[in-house]
Order: C-alpha cells, then sequence, then structure tokens
C-alpha cells in the first residue's frame, strides 16, 4: 500500500459510472433562454449534460454523511483541503457526464451533427420538458404576479461519467477508501442531483457493476425501474 514515494497518477483506479433518473432532473446553467427562466447544463451539442464538479459536490457531501465536509478527515482526504497556507489536492477526479442516445451510448461532446439531428432520443433530450411553477406569498397562498418555467430534463435520461481515483499518495497510516466504497455512496436511492430535490427532482437509482454498460432499448419521459450500472479497472 506504500505509495507514497510515487508520483500522482501512477497508480490509480479508474470507474465508469452510468446513471439513469427516475424523475426529471435539472442541473441549472444558471441563466435563462427567454423561453424558460432555468434551463440545464448543456455541451456543444446542444444536450444537457452533468459537470464533473456537480457528481464531485454531491459526492462529498454524501461521504460527509451530515458532517461538515471541509472538517471530515476522510473528505479532506479523498477530496483536498485547502487551510490557509497548508492544502492537498484531491485524489478524485471526475469528468463531465455525457448523456446516452437511442443507441445507450454515450454521445462524443463534439458528435456528428447529421447522425444527432436524426436521433428521436437525443431530439427530445435537446428540446427537455417544460415544468412551470408559480409565486408563494407570505401567507402560504398563490401569488398571481410570479411566475416562472424551467426547462428539466426527462425521467429515464441516461449519463455517463468517469471516475479517477490517484492512489499514489496512500500509505498505510493514511489508506484510502476504495473506488467501490465510493461508488456504493453514490449509490444511495436518498441522493439527489440537482436543484428541487425535496420536490422530488434528481433522483437516480443506485449503480450496481457489472462488466459492460447497457445497451438496449430507450424510453424517456417517465419513471423507469431500471437502474444505474458501472464498472471498474485498476491502473
Amino acid at each position: 500500500m506504500k505509495h507514497a514515494a510515487l508520483r500522482p497518477g501512477l497508480v490509480f483506479d479508474l470507474a465508469r459510472v452510468t446513471i439513469e433518473f427516475t424523475t426529471p432532473c435539472l442541473v441549472s446553467s444558471g441563466d435563462g433562454d427567454g423561453l424558460y427562466d432555468a434551463v440545464f447544463v448543456a455541451d456543444a451539442n446542444g444536450l444537457p449534460a452533468l459537470p464533473g464538479e456537480t457528481l464531485a459536490g454531491v459526492l462529498r457531501h454524501a461521504l460527509a454523511d451530515g458532517k461538515n465536509p471541509d472538517e471530515d478527515p476522510l473528505c479532506r482526504l479523498v477530496f483536498g483541503y485547502q487551510q490557509r497556507d497548508q492544502g492537498e489536492a484531491s485524489a478524485l477526479r471526475v469528468s463531465w457526464a455525457q448523456v446516452h442516445g437511442a443507441d445507450d451510448r454515450p454521445v462524443p461532446f463534439r458528435g456528428d451533427a447529421a447522425k444527432l439531428a436524426a436521433d428521436p432520443v437525443l431530439a427530445l433530450l435537446r428540446r427537455g420538458v417544460a415544468r412551470d411553477h408559480v409565486r408563494i406569498g407570505p401567507h402560504g397562498a398563490v401569488d398571481g404576479r410570479g411566475k416562472f418555467d424551467e426547462q428539466l430534463v426527462p425521467a429515464g435520461a441516461r449519463f455517463t461519467s468517469e471516475l479517477v481515483f490517484d492512489r499514489a499518495a496512500e500509505t498505510d497510516a493514511a489508506p484510502l477508501p476504495t473506488l467501490e466504497a465510493l461508488m456504493a455512496v453514490l449509490a444511495r436511492p436518498e441522493l439527489r442531483l440537482g436543484r428541487s430535490g425535496r420536490r422530488g427532482l434528481g433522483g437516480q437509482p443506485g449503480q450496481k457493476q457489472q462488466e459492460g454498460l447497457p445497451n438496449g432499448p430507450r424510453q424517456l419521459g417517465r419513471s423507469p425501474a431500471g437502474s444505474g450500472h458501472g464498472h471498474c479497472r485498476r491502473g
């Protein structure tokens, strides 16, 4: 286990994780587009994507399990920390998650425009699902003067991300958790990604490990009974 003498990146674990949402999701870009007041983060193809920082942040808070992640020793060990002139870089790197098309494969961030335009699943994902809301007044009643609309990613959408866990700094005195243990944290059923989790958005089932990624027919816009998938390999 004594890897401290090795350069960072020489000893690592790699996992490719697929997440399937059981409810609509909104990881907001922070801006509107003239039609919606809040829209999802999109890649260069105009398709929804999940930033790696979002996935890492959700995983960090879940790993803290109610404690302050800035002070939790395990979170500091995995995700690094900065305290005045002392700190450590994160041992875990999380890529942006790419959405799946009709063939149930992740779409490259700079994909073939003609193929993307002919994919019916990607057409639905690019359009999104509209959800409107009204403002609640100070007395708990609807304020008819306040209304806003959101562009959501439909239920059933799948995204694939890669997690790279650098183990070069691991020692017997400071062992790192396994990547499988981190994936188990990410698979907790109570976890929510994006905004409005208390309203049921961003629900996703847990991952299960297998040799390959799923490849089958797609159904979006409803709450499927499927599950996420992932597999690991060690470098």
